[in-house]
């Protein structure tokens, strides 16, 4: 199968290639070796556990053996590796070469000569000018460099076929042609590497007979590869024409020539050291000054690779640098002289280059550390007067690789100031074997720096002193904050180095830092309180304190528990000591407070701060604010809270987030494990996963306090915060099972902390409680049924309704705080509480999000938590979340209320229902903005406003929930509907807008068509709840502005009246005939004179049956119709129709008068008394618009000779009983009037309307 796939590989078809590619588990991702040096570019993810590899010796034989006869594969048909296209050949190589590479025994010897062989045969194919150049063929060539150096990495027996005389067609001199003359760079430099590899194993070239130098020399014939090599550098030199490709191959096989005889010569014994070939040194003395050269060269790829050749040239393996021969030392001087010129020129300046900076910058720090054993050497040896002493050089180029620190290059790439600090931390640990003694070194470093001291000082002292006493003190923030990684990386060398050996705290700068960890513990300190610090060095500061720690518990009890204390008080102990790591009791305070002096002068932040007020925000440690401590003063309150100060470190380690750290040759220096060691609580784990698993236990406590500050206000805070909850939680999927698995503590422990007295707790509470809550269920939340107590102090297990209550009190509560940050992150809380309580209240919510159908039994269980979770919500939101001062929090509780109106059943509403139905009409205007207020006021279009306002209410959601609950009503009992009218009436005489009143009149005239039993109350007095609704709809209708509310609410009066007590409607009818009679004059109002004859008109059409009976008798009749009559004379029209509808409606109706007799046919003379006396009280009233009516009303009935004596026959001799009556009730009447008349004639003011008495008059006289 995996021969088929690296077959396939190499298809034309892409699609089926990258199928091949992933089945075979490479990736194009190149990677490197720890050893520094580029290995085979690929990344397996195959693991043996998951998809077991073939066996190395099994796939060689199938895809490079040319006979067809080996092993099982026997058929003709099968292509060999010869055979494959240029992409299927980089893929069997690099397939083959991951098979090696999990071969545990190496893979046997033949299967290595076959694959071999493959490997040359392909690189046969490139030896030459006229090798193909395109990119299939240059991929090809890379992944058989890379697989050739991994090769020979692993396999002595391959080493040994290129060092004698083998069956392989390329030989070693063939791969240092190829190194100078392939295509491809990245194959000169691989090669490059190969042939370096085969030069350093010793057992190659030598036997136990002859193992000298000069044996060495003859056997391997590196000097001429070395000539040749100097030869073709020589184009480095200014003036020269060069070709890039010649001199970087030369650059890198010259450079690992180097290297292999540099490494020989030094296990030369001492006595024999000077047998080496003089000439020999020479040469190497040539390519090592050429390279040096070379790193000042202005074109990169020359300049790129000398500098990395010069850096492979003095590489070393092992702790300690091995001693320099003194050959080297003039070489060694120009060295690091040029490469201190090359450093100031594109650190600073023009020529600024970051990428060439860091280069510069590694291969500094490896030519200091070689060359550390001929720091004293000064003028000796016979050296010219313009040779370069290696002592101040090494000192100079140290003083340059510091000064990179803050510069331009460092701006333009932060991560160079953390090169920079691997550089200065190998200089200072090059060289300390055991008996070591400096020829000077102090114990305590002066207050501020020196140069004189500092080029006296070893290395060890030089670089802690020149960053303990100069780069953190400059005014600079670029240079300060930069001296965070590059001390990191000095500290973390060491932590690494104990925490791996413990022989290594022996060594001379692990002694040095130890004397001085507290210093350096307060530089990370104060360097990652710095406002002006970034990403890398905030978070190097992190990773140092950790290694500080690492260091100290490999020591003593008493420096590691002084560090812990140290790092608490700086990070916990603010001036309120509220939110501290160590939080103190207000005895405590009090004590510490006396302690401190100042119990007797008491300051007024020491008076706030007894009462829980953050008075500053200045910390434990000098300069540092709250905001910028605020992730690690939460990390060492969780670290305290648990009892375990260890955890604080772990927790700096999983804070970090910058790429840096997570590159492939940083992963493990910088890892838990390197800087604490397998004596802290992780044990023996040195990955994410171990840490992870090791903090576990303690999530309870941690996830709360982590999720707090990870919504902090303050962005540094939260970013480092994120990354500490992402590290160890695992984000993603992994960290939403971590909060599910501690999710009741998280949330109980969040909503304690949205009443925290710090408004930054506060915020932060509130938005995590609105991350974690998202998409939780009923059972998630603690089940149970629903709570219908406001009891919410509830011992012991708290069951779900008790939570959602909690989470809403929080929720409202943060809404109305007094700091703006606390009320933004509320409303996002607001947002999640309301969708949670939404989605808790509908059972098929978990369906709609899933799409999948659930079983009965499933859902009925889910149909019950809805019912709990809803009765839970509604009965709050009702009582409670609408009375809130907080107009957000009103609105967010309404606007939850009306989703889940929507959704929930009936029966759930119904014990809530009255409650429900009044808040919801409230709300209404409640909710309106108040520029709609503000237009009415001022618009002249004011009813075509109303008209939209009235619009826009009863189309709303809020509408629709009234609709609903109004539809349910006829369905409930009737003690639920009749508990709604005293609602209604609460409703509307609460009402601050006429949006409400409006629909209140609409709810009613619907329920007394659907519900009259609603209204059946005993009584007619205003005891009744019907009586006092009807009576409150009529001052509403009377005091409304508005016509389109003002008409509602008088229809609604009239449907009332129809099912409510009789004489209650009497005695209201004759209210509004009194009020329409008081409206004038003085007291002029036309609105109310139109409320009260449109109130009359809604009872005469709807309820006149309610008219008669009473003591009064038939009130419609005596006094309505009278009125009406009158009416119909107003001077507004409007007004006068109103009353003429009334006046209609009488005339078809039966009129009883009571004990009077009715005479005639007409309803005038029927009602003749009646209507004569409401025209005299009209003409006695002071209003001259009422005197006219009066006067108007009377010419009307003398026309129609109702006040004129009656008709007699001449031939009638008798007059019946009945015709005198009637006559002298006509006589009566027309006296009465005329009589009135003729009194308001005859006083002598004059006013307007007069002379229509006078025609009234006339009229009834005639």
């Amino acid at each position: 199968a995996c021969y088929v796939l690296c077959f396939l590989a190499g298809d034309a078809d892409p699609t089926a290639s990258s199928i091949a590619r992933e089945g075979l588990g490479l990736s194009p991702v190149s990677s490197k070796t720890v050893a520094g040096t580029e290995s085979l570019a690929f990344s397996s993810t195959t693991s043996t556990g998951a998809k077991p590899l073939p066996a190395f010796t099994e796939i060689v034989n199938v895809l490079f053996v040319s006979s067809p006869t080996v092993g099982d594969y026997s058929s003709n048909r099968l292509k060999r590796y010869g055979d494959f296209s240029i992409k299927g050949k980089a893929a069997s190589l690099r397939f083959s070469q991951v098979c090696l590479m999990n071969d545990f025994y190496g893979g046997e010897d033949e299967a290595v000569l076959l694959y071999l062989q493959a490997l040359c045969e392909t690189l046969e194919m490139f030896d030459g000018r006229q090798a193909s150049s395109g990119p299939s063929s240059i991929d090809l060539l890379d992944e058989s460099s890379a697989s050739l150096q991994s090769t020979l990495s692993a396999s002595q027996f391959a080493r040994r076929q290129f060092a004698s005389k083998s069956s392989l067609c390329l030989s070693l001199k063939d791969l240092e042609r190829l190194s100078l003359e392939a295509n491809s760079s990245k194959a000169r430099r691989l090669i490059a590497g190969s042939c370096g590899r085969i030069y350093e194993d010793r057992e190659l070239w030598e036997t136990p007979d002859e193992s000298s130098l000069q044996s060495w020399l003859s056997r391997t014939k590196i000097e001429q590869s070395l000539n040749l090599c100097c030869a073709k550098l020589q184009s480095i030199r200014p003036g020269t024409n060069f070709v890039p490709a010649l001199m970087h191959g030369s650059s890198f096989l010259g450079a690992h020539l180097v290297r292999a005889f540099r490494l020989r010569a030094s296990l030369e014994p001492a006595d024999k050291a000077e047998d080496a070939p003089a000439h020999v040194w020479q040469t190497v003395g040539q390519v090592m000054n050429l390279l040096s050269q070379g790193t000042l060269h202005a074109d990169d790829v020359v300049g790129n690779s000398s500098c990395d050749g010069l850096g492979i040239a003095l590489s070393y393996d092992g702790v300690d640098a091995p001693i320099l021969d003194s050959n080297l030392f003039e070489s060694c001087a120009l060295s690091v002289s040029e490469l201190s010129k090359a450093l100031a020129k594109y650190s600073h300046g023009d020529n600024v280059d970051a990428l060439r900076t860091m280069k510069l910058a590694k291969t500094a720090g490896i030519c200091l550390a070689a060359t550390t054993s001929g720091s004293g050497i000064v003028n000796s040896l016979n050296l010219t007067e313009s040779s370069i002493n290696l002592g101040p050089a090494r000192f100079a180029c140290a003083s340059a690789l510091l000064n990179i620190l803050g510069s331009m290059s460092n701006r333009k790439e932060e991560e160079v100031a953390l090169i920079v600090g691997e550089a200065i931390a190998a200089y200072a640990d090059a060289y300390s074997p055991h008996g070591t003694e400096w020829s000077f070194s102090i114990d305590e470093y002066p207050s501020e720096y020196d140069d004189e001291v500092g080029g006296k000082l070893p290395p060890h002292q030089h670089v802690l002193f020149v960053l303990l006493t100069k780069t953190v003190k400059q005014s600079s923030p670029h240079v300060r904050t930069a001296a965070a990684p590059a001390l990191l990386a000095v500290v973390a060398r060491v932590a690494r180095g104990i925490n791996t050996e413990s022989e290594y705290i022996d060594r001379a700068l692990a002694r040095e830092l130890l004397s001085r960890l507290g210093v350096i513990q307060q530089v990370f300190i104060k360097l990652l309180s710095d406002p002006k610090s970034k990403h890398l060095s905030r978070e190097s500061a992190c990773l140092g304190l950790a290694a500080c720690r690492g260091i100290a518990g490999s020591s003593n009890e008493e420096v590691s528990d002084e560090l812990n204390t140290r790092l608490l008080r700086a990070f916990g102990q603010t001036t309120n000591h509220g939110g501290s790591a160590m939080i103190e009791t207000q005895e405590q305070a009090a004590e510490r407070r006396s302690t401190e002096g100042r119990g007797s002068n008491e300051t007024p932040n020491d008076f706030m701060e007894a009462f829980g007020f953050e008075t500053t925000e200045v910390g434990g440690a000098a300069g540092m604010n709250e905001a910028t401590l605020g992730a690690y003063r939460e990390m060492a309150g969780a670290a305290f809270a648990l009892g375990r100060q260890d955890i604080l470190y772990a927790l700096l380690i999983l804070s970090v987030s910058h790429p840096c750290w997570f590159s492939e040759d940083r992963r493990s220096a910088y890892s838990a494990i390197a800087l604490l060691g397998e004596s802290s609580f992780l044990g023996n784990g040195s990955g994410t996963q171990e840490m992870q698993e090791a903090l576990r236990p303690h999530l309870t406590k941690l996830l709360p306090r982590i999720l707090r500050a990870c919504h902090d206000p303050n962005k540094q805070t939260r970013e480092q915060m994120k990354s500490l909850y992402n590290g160890l939680t695992g984000g993603g999927a992994e960290a939403r099972q971590a909060i599910t698995q501690h999710l009741l503590s998280t949330i109980d422990t969040l909503i304690d902390n949205d009443a925290n007295k710090l408004w930054r707790a506060r915020v932060g509470a509130c938005g995590a409680l609105a991350e974690i809550i998202v998409g939780r269920d009923w059972q998630s939340l603690g089940g149970g049924g629903p709570v219908l107590d406001d009891d919410l102090d509830v011992k012991g297990y708290l069951p779900a309704g008790v939570r959602l209550l909690r989470l809403w009190r929080a929720t409202i509560r943060s809404l109305d705080d007094v700091r703006g940050a606390v009320r933004d992150s509320a409303e996002t809380l607001g947002r999640g509480v309301r969708a949670l309580t939404i989605r808790l209240c509908d059972p098929m919510a978990s369906e709609k999000s899933s799409g999948t159908k659930r079983a009965r039994e499933e859902m009925l269980s889910l149909e019950r938590d809805a019912s709990a979770a809803a009765a839970t919500a509604l009965r709050y939101l009702v009582r409670h979340g609408l009375n809130q001062n907080c107009a957000e929090a009103t609105g967010l509780c309404l606007s939850t209320l009306v989703e889940v109106v929507g959704i929930v059943r009936p029966t759930i509403l119904e014990p809530i229902l009255p409650d429900l139905l009044r808040s919801l009409l409230l709300a209404m205007s409640g909710l309106e903005p108040n520029a709609l207020n503000y237009l009415q006021l001022r618009t002249t279009d004011q009813e075509g406003l109303e008209r939209a306002r009235l619009q826009l209410s009863q189309s709303g959601p809020l509408a629709s929930a009234v609709n609903k609950l109004l539809e349910m009503l006829p369905k409930v009992a009737v003690s639920t509907q009749q508990a709604v009218v005293p609602e209604l009436d609460t409703a509307l005489r609460m009402s601050a807008g006429f949006a409400t009143r409006a629909a209140v009149a609409d709810s009613v005239a619907s329920l007394c068509s659907t519900c009259p039993a609603a209204f059946e109350f005993p009584g007619a007095s205003s005891g009744n709840p019907s009586v006092r609704l009807l009576r409150a709809l009529y001052y509403a209708s009377e005091r409304e502005r508005g016509p389109a509310a003002k008409d509602k609410m008088v229809h609604a009066v009239g449907v009332l009246a129809a099912v409510c007590p009789a004489s209650s409607v009497r005695s209201l009818a004759l209210r509004a005939c009194d009020r329409y009679a008081r409206s004038t004059g003085n007291n002029e109002d036309p609105t109310s004179r139109k409320s009260s004859a449109a109130t009359i008109r809604a009872i005469t059409l709807r309820a006149s049956q309610h008219f008669s009976g009473g003591k009064r008798g038939d009130i419609f009749g005596t006094r309505i119709l009278p009125v009406a009559y009158i009416g119909r004379k107003d001077a507004d029209k409007k007004i006068a129709s109103i009353w003429e509808e009334v006046w209609e409606e009488g005339k078809g109706s039966a009129i009883d008068v009571g004990e009077g007799e009715n005479f005639g046919s007409r309803l005038e003379e029927m009602i003749l008394p009646y209507l004569v006396t409401e025209c005299i009280g009209a003409l006695r009233d002071v209003s001259w618009a009422r005197r006219v009516s009066g006067a108007n009303a009377l010419q009307d009935l003398s026309d129609l000779n109702v006040l004129a004596p009656i008709p007699r026959s001449t031939a009638m001799s008798q007059i019946s009983t009945l015709e005198k009556k009637r006559a002298q009730s006509r006589a009566k009447a027309s006296s009465s009037a005329l009589y009135q008349c003729l009194e308001v004639l005859t006083k002598p003011r004059i006013w307007t309307g007069k002379a229509d008495v006078m025609k009234a008059a006339t009229s009834i006289a005639s």
